[in-house]
């Protein structure tokens, strides 16, 4: 049962004859007192549902007769209260409580209704469909303190529009309304959300479902699109109608009606929780956080197949074994994963191993492809497919033992005049014998420019590849084309991979040009050849001064970190004391 709330009602006297005229929707009505006095009704909010009491006290101020007798009705706002008075219309009444002889100081009852009983008595209309179904109720009835207490469930089609009337008798043939209390019921906002197909007939292409709970599952079939989620909102003092996909918001008018096209056909990216929600403004719903009715279900529709990836570029060299695990989605259920080389004259694949069966929860399998890099070449490409009855997706895997192309990570800037700190990236598990970095300087009008190019190794802590075969380490001679350079402009750094199969190094370029705009690109190579140069990074060095020179032999060691950027790990970059500006080939790198 919901929380009771109190009625209260202050009391005000009127003259006789007054009618007090009020809008019968709000639940007040036009009240006509007999001889005596009346009360003007007041409204009571009370949610739907709830529980209110209200209470009608003794006033032995008014009993100037000393009938000492009480009455208690819930009523037709607009109707008197008689009940004392005629027998007849006692049990007429919506329904009546009267208690009678709230003192003992007259022996017999002197109203219509109690006439003849010994006190104290307490006559209820138990036969009202109000009392009978347990919509009103008399709480409480003590004669010793002179109270009658009602409990009225406010329910807007039994109890919606009545009133609560206390009145007590001031002589044989009169009495005094003291209080009246109209039941406002408010409602909580009424949110409904459904869906309408342009087809026809429209009822064959989806059906509703609801699971144990009471959640609502909307299946669409195929062909049900074109068609639209319908969101409706009714409310006192509506102000919002709102559509909500997966908790973000998708639409809102102030209308009351709200419509969100769907299609032409059905995709995946429609599958989700859909949530209707009608808004008011009303400040007792506000107040009893009751202002906010909504509707929700779960739209569900067939997609063919997809894989999470349309292509996937595995790094690997010859010899290597490599586990791949892919997920396909669908709905209805596609058929199982199968490979197979594009190339004719390879031997078959294993056949995908089930990993994690097919959910209704995202409405994906999880398969495990085995793979080894042993077949004749220095790559492999694998085609998977999985299909249902809306079509076909393919997932085309490619193990390579190429040099990855690297990607440059590190921005243009420099303090110094004649270095800067190359920082890069490529797939951790790519082997790379190593690097060849090539310099544009550039004047300041674009009129005249140089290229240098310099190979260095990569780590010699590094793994070897496979069959035992040593990687080479290049010469570190400075090829100057066009006058510039002079010298080795490569010195020591460091790498690191992070969780992402990603590896991350550092080196800092000397030989740089004061004042100048420098073009750096990077290229990876193996025994395999050589990548494609990357994208350049454009750096601007300083003017020529003795706070931007960085001293090779004593070099400044205030880098960022590789390690921390980019969501990598790994320890900050350490440059080596250099006796010359020749290349390094044994750099230290992770």
């Amino acid at each position: 049962m919901s929380a009771e709330t109190a009625w209260s009602c202050s009391r005000q006297s009127l003259p006789l004859l007054l009618l007090l005229s009020l809008a019968a929707s709000s639940c007040l009505g036009a009240s006509l007192s007999p001889a005596g006095s009346g009360a003007a009704s007041e409204p009571a909010d009370v949610l739907e549902g709830d529980w209110i009491k209200f209470d009608c006290p003794y006033d032995q101020g008014l009993d100037k007769s000393k009938l000492h007798e009480l009455g208690a009705s819930v009523q037709d706002c607009q109707q008197p209260l008689e009940l004392l008075q005629d027998p007849g219309l006692f049990t007429r009444a919506l329904v009546a409580a009267v208690l009678g002889k709230v003192s003992a100081l007259s022996d017999s009852m002197n109203s219509g209704v109690l006439k003849g009983r010994q006190p104290p008595a307490l006559q209820v209309n138990s036969q009202h469909p109000l009392v009978r179904d347990g919509l009103v109720e008399v709480d409480e009835a003590r004669s010793s303190v002179g109270l009658i207490r009602l409990r009225v469930r406010a329910v807007t089609n039994r109890t919606g529009g009545l009133c609560a009337v206390c009145g007590q008798t001031v002589s044989s043939f009169s009495y005094s309304m003291v209080k009246k209390t109209a039941l406002g019921i408010r409602k909580p906002p009424v949110a409904s959300l459904s869906f309408v197909s342009q087809r026809s007939p429209a009822a064959a292409l989806y059906s509703e479902t609801r699971d144990a709970a009471g959640a609502r599952r909307l299946e669409l079939q195929s062909g049900a699109l074109p068609g639209w989620l319908r969101c409706d909102g009714a409310a006192e003092q509506l102000t919002a109608v709102r559509l909500f996909k997966d908790d973000k918001l998708l639409n809102e008018t102030p209308d009351s009606r709200l419509q969100q096209s769907l299609g032409p056909d059905f995709s995946e990216q429609l599958i989700g929780s859909y949530r209707c929600e009608a808004v008011s403004s009303q400040p007792f719903l506000m107040e009893k956080g009751k202002n906010i009715g909504f509707d929700s279900l779960y739209l569900l529709g067939p997609f063919k197949p997809r894989f999470e990836l349309s292509e996937l570029v595995r790094y690997t060299p010859v010899g290597q074994q490599e586990d791949v695990q892919v997920k396909v989605f669908g709905y209805p259920q596609p058929s199982p994963v199968s490979c197979s080389f594009d190339s004719d004259g390879y031997p078959a694949p294993p056949e995908p191993e089930l990993r994690q069966a097919y959910s209704q929860g995202d409405f994906s399998a999880t398969y495990l492809i085995r793979l080894s890099n042993s077949l004749p070449g220095n790559q492999t490409r694998l085609t998977c497919h999985s299909e249902n009855e809306l079509g076909r997706a393919e997932l085309r895997i490619l193990l390579t033992a190429l040099a990855p192309q690297p990607e440059i990570v590190s921005d243009g800037d420099t303090r110094f005049y004649n270095s800067y700190q190359l920082r890069w990236q490529h797939d951790a598990k790519a082997y790379v014998d190593f690097y060849r970095v090539q310099i544009v300087f550039r004047t300041g009008d674009d009129s005249n420019f140089t290229t240098t190019h310099e190979e260095f190794a990569a780590s010699a802590s590094a793994a070897q590849p496979p069959n035992g075969a040593t990687a080479a380490l290049v010469g570190a001679r400075l090829t100057d084309r066009g006058g510039g350079g002079g010298g080795g402009i490569v010195s020591g750094g460091r790498g690191s991979a992070d969780s992402s199969e990603k590896r991350q190094s550092s080196r800092t370029l000397y030989s740089l040009r004061p004042d100048t705009e420098h073009e750096i690109r990077l290229s990876s190579c193996n025994r395999h050849g050589c990548s494609e140069f990357s994208e350049p990074v454009r750096v601007r060095t300083p003017k020529k001064s003795d706070q931007t020179y960085n001293d090779p032999a004593n070099p400044v060691k205030a880098f960022v970190d590789p390690g921390n950027s980019a969501g990598t790990t790994g320890v900050s970059a350490v440059l080596l004391s250099l006796t010359t500006l020749s290349l390094l080939t044994a750099a230290a790198f992770c």
